[in-house]
């Protein structure tokens, strides 16, 4: 039986591109547009040429056209005053406060940190600020989506370097990177080896790890006991035949070969818990 997938939490590209060109580029643009018509001066002439005058402004009204000129420079700064102002109360003000921008709220989405809580304004600022270079592109940003569309956390650039991840809002308090250890050889709920995944017939020993759902025979500590196939003495829980302890009705712990250590999904903090050989307690997965 194939292992049931896990969702990934930061697989929604689809929705991070649709919000970042309407908070990134079509609301600052309306913003300053906006500004733009109602800061400049316009005055209408009989006739001018935008071939050779950069303010000339030329419209059809029915079958007359209608010119004016812009008679001074004094809508530069509110244009573009109001189109940076809209950017940074909904990039980092608003992103800062909630978990996410404008339209991000709309298509559910929040920003998060590596533990899986909303990032806070220093994330958020750091990630705003690397727009800089996710925004570089031919008249549309073009690094930040393809470093994302390419990185196997789907992180840009202002990610990496704030330590951030992008999630479905159902996600937030649940570590991003944590979801993807689930997604493994563990089965198809955080937390163990159990009938949907190394607890098959002809796996490991004549039933897996012992009897489906566990690691050993009945009567021993929950969820532990020696593995029978020589070779995985590196996954004896640490405690010897007791193990670390269960952190309370919380699904097994399963090992974690990448991070050599054990890790259980921790139900009630809605995270992901390490089990730490010098305390021989359960910490927060970092």
């Amino acid at each position: 039986m194939q292992p049931a997938a896990v969702e990934q939490p930061t697989k929604v590209m689809g929705r991070r591109l649709v919000a970042g060109t309407l908070d990134y580029l079509v609301l600052p643009f309306v913003i300053g547009v906006a500004a733009f018509a109602l800061t400049a001066d316009f005055i209408e002439v009989p006739f001018c040429s935008s071939e050779t005058d950069p303010n000339c402004i030329a419209l059809e009204v029915g079958d007359d056209p209608r010119y004016w000129v812009i008679a001074d420079d004094g809508w530069i700064l509110p244009t573009y005053g109001a189109a940076f102002g809209v950017w940074v109360l909904n990039l980092v003000i608003l992103q800062g406060l909630v978990g996410a921008s404008l339209f991000k709220l709309a298509l559910g989405l929040r920003v998060v940190n590596e533990e899986g809580r909303l990032a806070g304004f220093g994330k958020v600022l750091i990630r705003s600020v690397v727009w800089i270079v996710d925004g570089i592109g031919c008249c549309v940003p073009l690094v930040g989506p393809i470093v994302a569309l390419a990185s196997k956390d789907d992180r840009r650039i202002g990610d990496m370097a704030a330590k951030t991840n992008v999630v479905r809002k159902r996600s937030v308090g649940t570590p991003p990177l944590g979801a993807a250890v689930a997604a493994g050889p563990y089965g198809s709920t955080p937390g163990g080896y159990g009938a949907t995944g190394y607890g098959t017939s002809g796996a490991y020993g004549s039933t897996g790890y012992g009897t489906p759902g566990g690691y050993g025979s009945p009567g021993a500590a929950p969820g532990y006991g020696t593995p029978e196939t020589p070779g995985y003495a590196a996954a004896t829980p640490p405690g010897a035949a007791s193990g670390p302890s269960d952190t309370g009705g919380a699904p097994e712990p399963q090992w974690d070969a990448e991070r050599n250590a054990w890790v259980q999904w921790d139900p009630e903090g809605a995270r992901w818990m390490r089990y730490d050989d010098a305390s021989g307690g359960w910490v927060p997965l970092q």
